[in-house]
């Protein structure tokens, strides 16, 4: 299993993944963790920590410029990518970018949804 494919499986089963100080990574709830997923996150915890930094950084709205949150992480309809949800709320932009992508997604506002 891949960095990226863990990562998908645990947020789409209901995870929580929180990068703590000294590249430690909490896991909510911890109690669910099968002994196998969390030996994957042993082997993979650099390589999941990398993936939460590149989903924590915010880019700029092309529209107003103000930084876009993530509004969530979801494998693809044909589970072959990890899709980024960005949100602009001052100006009601959204877009969706798969999260290998370092620059800024292609932008669609809610109008044209």
């Amino acid at each position: 299993m891949t960095a990226t494919e863990l990562f998908t499986s645990l947020i789409s089963q209901g995870f929580t993944l929180i990068p703590l100080p000294g590249d430690k990574l909490e896991v909510r709830p911890g109690s669910r963790l099968t002994p196998e997923l969390r030996q994957e996150l042993k082997w993979r915890k650099a390589e999941v920590l990398a993936l939460l930094a590149q989903q924590s950084s915010s880019w700029p709205c092309p529209h107003c410029g103000n930084p876009a949150e993530v509004e969530d992480v979801c494998p693809s309809l044909d589970r072959q990518r990890t899709l980024t949800l960005w949100q602009c709320e001052p100006c009601q932009t959204w877009g969706v970018t798969p999260d290998t992508l370092r620059q800024p997604p292609v932008w669609t506002p809610r109008t044209e949804q």
